[in-house]
């Protein structure tokens, strides 16, 4: 989770490879930003890319993938642009914890 060193991880699907920052500056620029701010935030110049799922099939799709942020102890939740994040101030307070299914 957020705060944990990803180099740690064992349940990893894909490692994104030194060159996939290149590749992600010039066809996806806001994928390229995440790697870089996680890079200053860190020190850890990767993002880790694991499935997205407890328990089901992977989520395919935003809904699904706000319903397992909802019902796991996951940090925060990036859907492109927007960035869901349980520790901000104006998140509900109500669902700041696993909200069962």
């Amino acid at each position: 989770m957020l705060g944990e060193d990803p180099r740690a991880r064992t349940n990893v699907n894909r490692i994104v490879p030194p060159n996939a920052h290149e590749y992600a500056l010039i066809n996806n620029p806001l994928y390229h930003a995440l790697i870089t701010r996680f890079f200053e935030k860190t020190g850890v110049p990767i993002v880790l890319n694991m499935s997205l799922n407890e328990n089901e099939p992977i989520v395919r799709t935003h809904a699904e993938a706000i319903s397992c942020f909802l019902r796991t102890d996951m940090d925060a939740l990036v859907l492109g642009p927007p960035l869901i994040d349980r520790q901000r101030a104006d998140f509900p307070a109500a669902y700041r914890k696993r909200v069962e299914a």
